[in-house]
This record gives C-alpha cells, structure tokens and sequence, in this order.
C-alpha cells in the first residue's frame, strides 16, 4: 500500500482522517479492517488485469473500498419514508 508522493499521501490521510471514523463506528474495528485491505488487494489485482500497467499502488484503492462500502451500507438501509 505504497503512495506515489507527499500530496497522494496527504490527500489519502485526509480522506481515510473523514471518512474511517464513521466506517469503524458502522462496521467496526475488525470489519473495518478486513474492507480495508481487501479493496487495496482487490483494486491493485483490478489494475493490474485490466491495465496491464506495472505502475500500481493499491492506497488509494483501499479508501475507495471503504467509501463503496460505506455507499453500499447506506443504500442498503434506507428507512421507508
């Protein structure tokens, strides 16, 4: 889970600073985690087959597995109006 510069580092910090607190306190710490690296194992093997580019990093891929799940979470319970 490698980051391709001070400003990839600094925008994936903010983004997980936002956004993991919330997902933890939904999922929790174990659920939380295992979201986490999944999304970064599965977004770089996703890169890797369908880029076919050697240039993968996977840390970005992790926060956006948390950001799906947590979209898939909200969607998923939505109260009747």
């Amino acid at each position: 889970f490698l980051h391709g510069g001070l400003f990839h580092l600094l925008l994936n910090s903010f983004s997980l600073r936002n956004v993991g607190p919330v997902i933890e306190t939904l999922f929790g710490s174990a659920a939380f985690v295992f979201v986490y690296f999944c999304s970064g194992v599965l977004a770089s093997l996703a890169t890797l087959l369908l880029d076919k580019s050697p240039r993968s990093l996977g840390s970005s891929g992790c926060i956006f597995g948390l950001v799906g799940g947590f979209a898939a979470f909200l969607t998923g319970n939505k109260k009747a109006e």
